[in-house]
């Protein structure tokens, strides 16, 4: 009897259990299930219990493959399901994905506090959220990869040091831009691509970045410069600056644009200066960016002296190979051209350039070479007709004998259109070795 009552308290516990087990669950949604590279995710985490909880819910900034993730805030929410109702926390994130594959979030363990129906001590629980796929659209790809960048807004800026307007040669101008980038991590602002500008120098200057965020809000500061050396005098044009972004909600892409700028350099009596200044300069950037060359030298055909070195090895080697392929090609063809001269097919050519009449003594050695060449059971032209058994033939053989008996009738002409005919006719009806095309002569 106590056996018995013993055991239905153990199944009466275990059914408690399980029942109190099922009123503390935890749960993941994302506001978006298909986005750009890039674009901006919504991903909330919500853990909820048929009690409260007795400590903080906090599961920390969560690490995704593939994405950078920011912690926004925390919600205190309330749920009610099947006539029970749930006190919850939701844990909002902003999720980056920055590769272009589909986006794995894992099931994630939190951790929790709260008590059972009824009481009022809190115990440790580990909840688990389901494993959540947000599938990722690779860039246009009439975007570069390395300027992608996806926004609700940008701003951009730029700041000079020293006078655009008094510029000598040998003088330096350093500029700087600022871009404030909303909606998105410093991480994935693309850097600026400086253009290259005829007879002048350029510096780049460590950039900086800034990741800005609040309860509802993220935006980033990018922040780049470049030292321009004057090398030469006249008139010189900087570029305008665009910028282009992907709004994901307007669904297009905008552009800030900084506008263009000309600067007129003076001459200067004084340009021994110039080469200690472009080495000092070298120095500064070797400095702040230690293995980085990122000065742009003076073009020498509008290429860097390293794209024009590369440039010339390029052309040596295109120059090698192609030697080397002129070379083995001609002899290649030299040996397929021997070996076409001594062919069926070059035969049969020959023996058709001699039946205009102008060639009668050179009618029969053609035509028994070529005879040979197809090495018929006998080499005779009776068994070549026989082979090609084609009866306009055999009026040409007796009209080709008649000519050659008796010259004066006039000069021995054969029909090409025939012999042509009989020849695919016997190639095709023996074993003959030649081919009705060759690949010189088809």
């Amino acid at each position: 009897m106590v056996k018995r009552y013993g055991i239905a308290l153990l199944l009466f516990f275990s059914c408690s259990h399980v029942l109190w087990a099922q009123r503390a669950f935890a749960d993941i949604s994302a506001n978006k299930s298909t986005v750009y590279v890039g674009e901006a995710v919504e991903l909330t985490i919500s853990a909820y219990t048929s009690t409260f909880f007795t400590r903080g819910v906090d599961v920390g900034n969560i690490q995704i493959p593939g994405a950078f993730s920011t912690y926004f805030r925390a919600v205190s929410v309330s749920k009610k399901i099947n006539g029970t109702t749930y006190a919850g926390v939701q844990l909002i994130y902003n999720i980056f994905p920055f590769e272009e594959s589909d986006l794995v979030i894992p099931a994630l363990n939190i951790e929790v506090e709260t008590p059972p129906e009824g009481g009022f001590k809190g115990v440790k629980r580990i909840l688990k959220t389901p494993e959540k796929i947000i599938k990722i659209k690779p860039r246009p790809s009439s975007v570069d990869k390395n300027q992608w960048l996806v926004a609700t807004n940008v701003r951009a800026s730029e700041k000079w040091t020293g006078n655009p307007k008094q510029v000598k040669v040998g003088e330096v101008l350093e500029r700087s831009i600022s871009r404030n980038v909303y909606g998105t991590v410093a991480e994935l602002i693309p850097p600026v691509v400086w253009d290259s500008i005829p007879g002048v120098g350029n510096y780049p200057t460590r950039s900086s970045v800034l990741t800005n965020k609040t309860k509802t809000a993220i935006s980033a500061t990018r922040t780049e410069g470049i030292r321009y050396l004057f090398e030469k005098e006249g008139a010189v044009v900087i570029p305008e600056m665009e910028f282009v972004w992907w709004h994901p909600r307007q669904k297009r892409f905008l552009k800030r644009t900084l506008p263009s700028q000309q600067i007129d350099v003076q001459p200067n009596p004084n340009l021994d200066l110039l080469a200690s200044i472009r080495d000092s300069l070298s120095v500064e950037v070797e400095s702040e960016m230690p293995g980085e060359s990122l000065k742009t030298p003076t073009l020498i055909l509008g290429l860097t002296p390293k794209q024009f070195a590369l440039l010339l090895m390029g052309i040596g080697l295109a120059a090698y190979l192609l030697f080397k392929l002129v070379f083995w090609s001609r002899k290649y063809i030299k040996a397929r051209l021997k070996e076409y001269r001594n062919s069926e097919a070059y035969s049969f050519k020959q023996f058709l350039s001699v039946v205009d009449g102008k060639n009668a003594g050179r009618i029969l050695p053609k035509l028994y070479t070529w005879i040979s060449k197809l090495q018929p059971s006998d080499p005779t032209l009776q068994s070549f007709a026989s082979g090609a058994n084609y009866e306009p033939l055999y009026a040409e053989i007796d009209r080709l004998e008649s000519q050659l008996n008796d010259q004066a009738k006039g000069p021995v002409v054969l029909k090409k259109d025939i012999w042509k005919k009989s020849r695919k006719l016997f190639l095709k009806s023996t074993n003959a070795p030649g081919k009705l095309h060759s690949w010189i002569n088809p």
